[in-house]
């Protein structure tokens, strides 16, 4: 399952942690509306922002009993 907005509604995280099916987690500079290239990210700040994202989510999806084999982390780059 992708998600390019990277599963940002907690309220659907005990369904997505019954799945057995592997999640892919996108993250996306632009948080609402139709993806394009003019976030807010500036790239000196992307690494730094990616981790953020990433550290957050994949906490939030493991305590609601997501297991970690079932993440796969996508950068979501041809965003920026």
């Amino acid at each position: 399952l992708n998600d390019i907005q990277g599963f940002p509604d907690p309220a659907l995280y005990p369904d997505i942690a019954e799945a057995d099916c592997r999640l892919v987690v996108m993250h996306s500079a632009q948080r609402d509306g139709i993806a394009t290239r003019t976030g807010h990210l500036r790239p000196e700040d992307a690494l730094d922002e990616i981790v953020r994202f990433f550290e957050a989510r994949v906490s939030a999806l493991r305590r609601s009993g997501v297991a970690a084999d079932r993440l796969i982390l996508d950068p979501g780059m041809g965003f920026l």
